[in-house]
């Protein structure tokens, strides 16, 4: 109806523009979560940690009735909420965050710290989230400087064993979502005249997966 609000949560940012172009802009808010879970090998979704976080809000910035309305519901919930005055920079800095990760852990098939102990696995982690940052500025939304200090740090935490959901994906031999997240970032950046020659070799392993796995190779 008229007053619907459809809140995604998904990685990315491709399905917001579709939900937009079938629904109406109006109607689409914008939202993610923040949480780490893994789907094991029985089927069930395995929460790892006690870090849960909605962020939600209007595309248009500021606050509205209906995101206040959701926010007092969601304060009632056992987890934690946030209505953010900028979501689309904030979806925008999540997607340079995850594009690298996936990116990055995907091709070398290793999490951080074990790319990190390869002599230039430093140097192109710092160059495969210099691609995304890049993308993001040019679609309009440079991600702040405190949100990419705080994704380098992540990325270059010597000893991490951290790695992407898509990661743990292709470890189980699963399903995966990098058209969605690494190709659309690329797509993204080959629209606005960019090079991204990390994101193209990631997205060319992540295609080489997934097409030989739907084959059955």
């Amino acid at each position: 109806g008229p007053h619907t609000a459809i809140l995604p949560t998904l990685n990315g940012l491709r399905h917001v523009d579709i939900l937009s172009e079938n629904f109406g802009a109006a109607h689409v808010l914008g939202g993610f979560a923040q949480i780490a879970v893994t789907l094991t090998r029985d089927g069930e979704i395995q929460h790892l940690g006690n870090f849960h976080v909605l962020a939600f809000g209007e595309r248009s910035g500021g606050h509205s009735p209906r995101c206040e309305a959701f926010a007092q519901l969601c304060a009632k919930a056992n987890f934690t909420s946030r209505l953010s005055d900028n979501i689309n920079l904030e979806l925008w800095e999540k997607f340079v965050f995850l594009a690298t990760l996936a990116g990055m852990t995907c091709l070398m098939r290793a999490s951080v710290g074990a790319i990190m102990r390869a002599e230039d696995g430093e140097a192109l982690m710092r160059d495969m989230l210099e691609e995304c940052r890049k993308v993001a500025a040019a679609s309009g939304h440079p991600p702040r400087a405190e949100a990419m200090a705080r994704y380098l740090n992540l990325l270059t935490e010597r000893g991490s064993g951290f790695t992407a959901s898509m990661l743990r994906d292709i470890e189980r031999g699963g399903a995966i979502e990098g058209e969605h997240i690494v190709g659309d970032m690329l797509r993204r950046g080959k629209a606005r005249g960019l090079v991204t020659p990390l994101l193209r070799a990631a997205l060319c392993s992540l295609q080489t997966y997934e097409r030989g796995r739907t084959a059955g190779d």
